[in-house]
């Protein structure tokens, strides 16, 4: 994402946040809510922020490992 040792390409990042976050990964969902919400490697959505911060929270309260606060 940040383009470490890399060219920087956030649009690619996203797709590889998005299949992580498909698999329920917490950490990625969250990514993808800032994402979403700042058209950041994607279009400025909050719609689809929303729908990915409600599935981190649902995953959240089914394997507590983290919180995030970000409404």
């Amino acid at each position: 994402y940040h383009g470490h040792g890399v060219e920087r390409d956030a649009v690619e990042a996203m797709k590889w946040f998005e299949r992580a976050s498909n698999q329920e990964h917490q950490l990625a969902q969250f990514v993808l809510v800032f994402a979403y919400h700042n058209g950041d490697g994607v279009e400025k959505d909050s719609n689809k922020g929303e729908k990915w911060y409600d599935k981190a929270q649902d995953d959240l309260e089914e394997r507590p490992s983290f919180g995030v606060a970000v409404r």
